[in-house]
């Protein structure tokens, strides 16, 4: 299983499956410079590879170039592998939820000689129906279905799928996923993809992945009085109450799974921390409503849908927890309705430039004594590392300064090591793991030029070229994780702040000076 996601990472590095977006950066290597080096150098491990490339193409001509190469090949492979074409997924099993959030299908692979293993892809709904994260398990699916099924909780629903069927939604979700950027990335995904199609490709053809259901506005009218006509309703029967009712029901009907009765705490988070304030225009005082009416509508939807009891006091708490957040979210919304003019939405613009300046540099104190003064060169800090991380730490500290050096400069280098020692304080356990330096280092480097601004076509270098030595195209998860580690709340899209003014660069500490003093106005 290593060796075949090690292939499979190797085409997805340099694309050969054609799915990387025009917003992604280009391989450095070619994947035809990679072939041919496989091709000119006689080893058992290029032989190998060569084996599996030519079992994952999907290109005919490429296909028959391999085989030419490999027809004056000795070295001997074992019998799985030789006989990789005769590779079957023998059934595929659905394992989902009630609340429909996701779904993982099982697929069970079956080599040659009798080897067997179990693919898990995982499709998100609440992102679109996108793959979002997939790998291979060295167990037969027997195994890891009972794993599975010991965790469930009493809203899992499992069932044998459809082959065509989990073919279709497979492929679909695949293609829509690498629609985004940046991608969804895990330790495994996307560098599982080409692997992941080549086995849905074993599969019966013909199926259609199911669509969404899409609401007219009578059949959310129809949920709606029927809401307003339960025991839970009568509260929210007027103008504000429907309003607010309304955009709940569109936003819950437009995203996600889009059932307008079905919801669970991730929904909840969506809803509440970021689609309601951005896309729903009521009145102040009737938004500061929904978290009441939320929890009824949750209530309602669960018993019609006759959801377990058991799940719902989790999606109730999750509406508590985001309040603290969603509340803040409507001080820009007007206590009168729907018309705003420019001026005001201009004047919401200039707050919300400057509510992100005081995030990006530590608070409204460290804003007004802003300066722009160069970060010195400054050794990294090894007070206080644990010993037993040390090694990789120190692997991730060089990559890191022989990048700032190569693209960028000092200033540069100064804030990657104090970003680096930021979440070594914040995160040790992660250094004791298994995830690579080189991906670490990568992570570090992307946050570091992205707070600062110096990556794009108009930077001193493009994203392309500062992650090129990395081999990965951004920050992925693994930026996500250090932004918790050094206590930052940042969404996985949109500017990136790493919260402290010691991280930013004297170009960057200017530019934020000079919009503070323009009040949030643009020049």
């Amino acid at each position: 299983m290593d060796f075949l996601q090690t292939v499979s990472g190797i085409l997805e590095v340099t694309d050969r499956a054609g799915l990387r977006t025009a917003l992604q950066p280009a391989p450095s290597v070619s994947f035809e410079e990679l072939l041919a080096s496989f091709e000119g150098t006689d080893y058992a491990q290029t032989t190998a590879a060569l084996r599996v490339i030519e079992e994952l193409s999907e290109d005919d001509l490429l296909r028959a170039r391999i085989r030419r190469t490999l027809r004056d090949r000795r070295r001997p492979l074992p019998a799985w592998l030789a006989h990789l074409d005769q590779t079957r997924v023998a059934r595929v099993e659905f394992v989902g939820h009630v609340l429909g959030d996701g779904d993982d299908y099982l697929l069970d692979v079956r080599f040659a000689g009798a080897e067997r293993a179990t693919a898990l892809v995982y499709v998100d709904h609440n992102m679109g129906g996108v793959v979002k994260d997939a790998f291979m398990v060295n167990e037969p699916i027997e195994s890891v279905l009972s794993l599975i099924q010991q965790q469930a909780d009493e809203g899992s629903v499992h069932r044998e799928a459809e082959p065509a069927l989990a073919r279709a939604t497979i492929e679909n979700a695949v293609r829509l996923g690498a629609m985004y950027h940046p991608p969804f990335e895990s330790d495994t995904w996307p560098l599982v993809r080409p692997l992941v199609l080549w086995l849905s490709s074993l599969l019966l053809a013909g199926g259609s992945a199911r669509e969404p259901r899409e609401w007219s506005d009578a059949e959310l009218d129809e949920v709606a009085q029927q809401f307003l006509q339960s025991r839970w309703g009568p509260p929210y029967d007027d103008p504000d109450g429907r309003a607010v009712l309304e955009g709940l029901l569109w936003l819950a009907a437009s995203y996600g799974p889009c059932d307008p009765l079905v919801w669970s705490a991730v929904r909840v988070e969506m809803i509440m921390a970021d689609l309601f304030p951005r896309k729903v225009r009521v009145g102040r005082r009737a938004a500061l409503r929904l978290p009441a009416l939320l929890k009824d509508l949750v209530r309602f939807g669960h018993e019609l849908r006759d959801i377990p009891s058991s799940l719902t006091p989790e999606v109730l708490a999750a509406v508590d927890h985001w309040r603290p957040v969603f509340e803040p979210e409507l001080e820009a919304v007007k206590t009168t309705s729907f018309d705003e003019d420019l001026e005001d939405l201009l004047e919401e613009m200039r707050r919300d430039r400057l509510d992100w300046l005081e995030l990006a540099v530590g608070g409204a104190d460290a804003l007004e004594t802003l300066d722009a003064e160069m970060l010195p060169d400054e050794p990294f800090d090894w007070r206080g590392v644990p010993d037993d991380i040390a090694g990789k730490v120190g692997e991730i500290l060089r990559m890191c300064d022989e990048n700032a050096a190569r693209f960028l400069d000092v200033e540069h280098r100064t804030a990657n090591r104090r970003l680096l020692r930021g979440v070594v304080d914040g995160d040790p356990d992660f250094f004791r793991g298994r995830a690579g330096a080189r991906t670490s280092a990568g992570a570090i480097c992307w946050l570091v030029a992205r707070a600062n601004d110096s990556v794009g076509p108009y930077g001193p270098v493009t994203t392309a070229e500062l992650m090129a030595p990395f081999g990965v195209s951004g920050g992925g998860e693994r930026a996500q994780r250090f932004l918790r580690a050094i206590t930052v709340d940042s969404k996985p899209w949109g500017p990136v702040h790493l919260g402290s003014a010691d991280l930013l660069v004297s170009t960057r500490r200017e530019e934020l000076i000079a919009l503070r003093d323009r009040g949030g106005d643009l020049p």
